[in-house]
């Protein structure tokens, strides 16, 4: 398992008087930086938001199907695909790859094997789902 600092990230923890546990994370670094600001003023966003991860048992690697906006009201310029061996070391992620035009928010799988398919484990093919449905199927291939 990877360490906070090796992640990038220090959990700091601080017991108040109360004797609750409270966490302090300083800010985040995302796994893809943003090419355009979400703030910038002529509104054109470049920003890849909206991940989901699922372990797929036909590649064993996993999965991340994520959104890329291209202005500040979330539209969507595509869906991405990335894989990644472990979840250990976020620095293993490869570069994402389009895999749809346009598309909607939200892209995620839902495996269909007997007993273990779900949004979080999947196989070669698998239903494809943006905004909550599904009206398609996705195949992976090695």
């Amino acid at each position: 398992m990877a360490s906070a600092e090796r992640m990038g990230r220090l959990l700091h923890l601080q017991l108040p008087k109360s004797d609750v546990l409270r966490r302090f994370y300083p800010p985040a670094t995302p796994f893809y930086q943003a090419a355009l600001s979400w703030h910038s003023e002529d509104g054109i966003v470049d920003a890849f938001w909206g991940p989901s991860v699922h372990w797929n048992t036909y590649l064993q690697q996993y999965v991340m199907l994520l959104n890329r906006a291209k202005d500040a009201d979330y539209n969507e310029e595509g869906i991405y695909v990335a894989f990644a061996p472990s979840l250990d070391e976020p620095m293993l992620w490869s570069a994402p790859v389009k895999i749809l035009s346009g598309g909607s928010w939200y892209p995620q799988v839902m495996g269909t094997e007997p007993g273990i398919g779900t949004d979080k484990v999947a196989g070669q093919t698998a239903r494809f789902f943006m905004k909550g449905e599904s009206s398609r199927w996705i195949t992976f291939s090695k």
